[in-house]
């Protein structure tokens, strides 16, 4: 993933959307001079727990698109995943 992000960063990228991957997330944030937002991913339950660890590991945002419109409630959703982003970041 960290050979992805740089080249995206290399051929003139203004930001980087990409996965939230535990294992080196925060290292792939702090090693990218410009801004990364987390992907959605795959439908799942864990969407919140991953956007909180991407925001807290350094992500400046996040790109989800199908755990919104697929949600049961959307309008909620997408009320959740700000408190979560914006969270302190007043």
């Amino acid at each position: 993933m960290d050979l992805c992000v740089r080249l995206g960063y290399e051929y003139g990228a203004d930001v980087i959307k990409t996965y939230y991957t535990p294992n080196n997330y925060s290292e792939i944030v702090n090693n990218c001079p410009v801004p990364v937002v987390m992907a959605g991913g795959p439908k799942d339950c864990s969407i919140y727990d991953n956007v909180q660890k991407a925001i807290s590991e350094g992500a400046s945002g996040v790109a989800i698109g199908r755990n919104i419109f697929q949600s049961a409630d959307p309008t909620k959703t997408v009320s959740d995943l700000v408190k979560i982003v914006h969270r302190g970041k007043n």
